[in-house]
């Protein structure tokens, strides 16, 4: 018997719904906890190291947690990312360095547990080919968090109190857990829900084997490692070049914004074709952050707006999503590949953590801008391996 359409609407709605939450929750702090490290740590490498010691226990989270899919479920896991939540405001309102570490390592474990979890319900309550129409609205909402969180975090810190942003970050992850309990229809939750593929050697093997996986892998990656850079070095470049936290805050939150270009994008690629599309955004968002690097020391302002402009051509290659792997990838292989790809986020992250906490030791902030620009233009490089079909 099929299910009504409204059935469908309230389910994909709830979903979008949460999901937004659960990104507002992230985004509230996710440029307060630079500004805060950067006050306690007092330099931008000790910084560097805070976040490559985040960055490797996502990697081992990331790791443990299909396992832990399989053998606790989601419900469990939920509340879990829900006390994480809470617990990262508790020890990041400590302002002290094991606070912002321990907050920090708890952040990570909120953010990866609902992404991966959140993912499991949209896999179980939506439709393959409700997916087209689900995809844009869920972007569009999360974009509206991407955009509105990381400003408003820092503008409560500065305006009302400090302890703002945190509490209202650790409302959202309480939330998220309860609404989706109180608004699932009962009778679809209770239906057998997909397990999360835990990769094999053999399957490593099998995706690194495969070119047109690999240059997928590698162009992500790049994506993956330019937003990690974003969303730490830009409040911190704002705050050391006199622009002050806030707008630090609005930069970040505005080049999330870009985000809500996406179906634009999708539009053009479908005129121009993804390959120029993207050889095209990677070039233009190296130039543009490497423009950054020159301009900082001599006007913070134009530094700026060359950061808007590169996160503009990031917006497109945003836009494009997953689309080189899910192109690349064989129908038969999706689900053993599918975890292998999704290790560019904490790939990328550690990658940029590590890069920039050593070239900070010798150099100023202004080199990860430098370096960040230069491994986009390596991804334009790679754009022209993509098939010209694309």
């Amino acid at each position: 018997m099929q299910a009504p359409a409204n059935l469908h609407s309230n389910v994909r709605w709830t979903l979008v719904s949460v999901y937004a939450i659960t990104v507002l929750a992230r985004t509230m702090v996710i440029s307060l906890i630079p500004v805060l490290a950067y006050g306690v740590l007092g330099t931008a490498q000790r910084v560097s190291e805070m976040y490559l010691i985040a960055s490797l226990f996502g990697i081992a989270v990331s790791i443990a947690l299909p396992r832990l899919l399989h053998r606790l479920g989601r419900e469990p896991l939920l509340a879990a990312a829900a006390l994480s939540g809470i617990g990262s405001a508790c020890a990041l309102s400590l302002n002290n360095t094991g606070g912002l570490v321990v907050g920090l390592m708890l952040h990570v474990l909120m953010v990866l547990t609902f992404e991966n979890v959140m993912s499991l319900y949209v896999m179980q309550h939506v439709p393959r080919r409700a997916l087209a129409g689900f995809e844009p609205l869920r972007i569009f909402l999360a974009g509206a968090s991407y955009g509105a969180g990381p400003w408003l975090g820092i503008a409560l810190a500065e305006s009302v109190a400090s302890g703002m942003p945190l509490a209202i970050s650790a409302g959202c992850a309480a939330a998220a857990p309860i609404l989706l309990a109180f608004l699932l229809d009962r009778t679809r939750a209770a239906e057998a829900a997909p397990a999360m593929t835990v990769a094999k050697g053999t399957d490593i093997l099998r995706f690194w084997a495969q070119p047109r996986l690999r240059l997928a892998w590698l162009l992500t990656t790049i994506r993956a490692a330019w937003w990690a850079m974003y969303v730490v070095y830009v409040p911190i470049f704002a705050i050391r070049y006199g622009l002050g936290a806030s707008l630090g805050g609005g930069l970040v939150s505005l080049g999330s914004a870009f985000l809500l270009l996406a179906p634009l994008w999708g539009r053009l690629a479908r005129r121009t074709g993804i390959r120029p599309l993207l050889l095209a955004s990677y070039g233009a968002c190296g130039l543009c952050t490497i423009l950054v690097a020159l301009l900082a020391p001599q006007n913070a302002y134009a530094a700026a707006g060359a950061l808007m402009a590169a996160a503009f051509a990031m917006s497109a290659i945003d836009g494009m999503g997953n689309v080189t792997f899910l192109r690349a990838v064989r129908a038969h292989q999706r689900t053993r590949m599918t975890p292998i790809f999704t290790t560019y986020r904490d790939v990328g992250q550690v990658g940029a953590a590590g890069l920039f906490a050593v070239l900070l030791i010798f150099l100023p902030l202004p080199a990860v801008f430098a370096a960040a620009g230069g491994t986009l233009l390596a991804g334009a490089a790679l754009c022209r391996y993509l098939p010209r079909r694309f």
